[in-house]
């Protein structure tokens, strides 16, 4: 057995014979390059970052970053993530559904994918697989469905987040013109307050003290 990915290292990973040599019943060149890629990287990868389940129908991303950022860039020419999950769902291939409740807090963010033709100890299943010509082809549809609602959703919390803003720009310029009122409010009720008021306030000052100068 070829000796697995060490984490960290820069030497490529070994290519597995089910990749480079031909199969049992064809020969390699009638299986999409991807997924001969994708199933000799399943086969060399540590099972910390990878590995097939037990029953050998699905495989097991553990460490996406970390996938992504060592073990990609050794079969393909990229080391992204999404454009890997994007390949395996033209062929076809689903994420598996966890149930979130009973795994492990390091379970939740493993990615399972499962292919019917895509099976440990079975490369000459892959010639078998088809490339769909189209994302409404494949079995990824209900996920596109399940995106486009929650866009929607989305939508609509913004849309009600924009009417509580305007109401509340409305509330505080509310707040900001009451003091004003309140103080045109009272020179109209008492009379004292306004600048009349304040103009006699200034000229009984300046005569008291010329009221309480004492006669000579």
């Amino acid at each position: 057995a070829a000796p697995a990915l060490q984490r960290g290292s820069s030497r490529p990973l070994p290519r597995r014979t089910a990749m480079s040599r031909r199969s049992k019943t064809g020969s390699s060149e009638d299986q999409p390059l991807f997924l001969r890629k994708t199933f000799a990287l399943v086969n060399a990868c540590p099972d910390e970052l990878c590995c097939w389940s037990l029953t050998g129908d699905t495989f097991i991303v553990k460490e996406p970053e970390t996938f992504a950022a060592e073990v990609i860039p050794q079969f393909f020419k990229h080391s992204n993530f999404s454009s890997f999950v994007r390949q395996l769902n033209f062929y076809g291939f689903r994420k598996v559904k966890s149930d979130h409740i009973l795994n492990t807090k390091n379970e939740n963010k493993w990615w399972e994918f499962r292919h019917e033709k895509f099976r440990r100890g079975r490369p000459e299943l892959l010639s078998e697989i088809k490339r769909a010509t189209h994302i409404g082809a494949g079995p990824e549809q209900h996920e596109v469905d399940e995106l486009k609602t929650e866009v929607s959703s989305l939508k609509e919390r913004l849309d009600r987040m924009h009417d509580n803003i305007t109401e509340l720009t409305s509330l505080v310029s509310g707040l900001q013109l009451a003091p004003r009122d309140a103080y045109d409010g009272g020179d109209a009720a008492g009379g004292a307050a306004g600048p009349d008021a304040c103009k006699k306030r200034k000229v009984a000052g300046a005569e008291a003290p010329a009221a309480a100068a004492p006669v000579a």
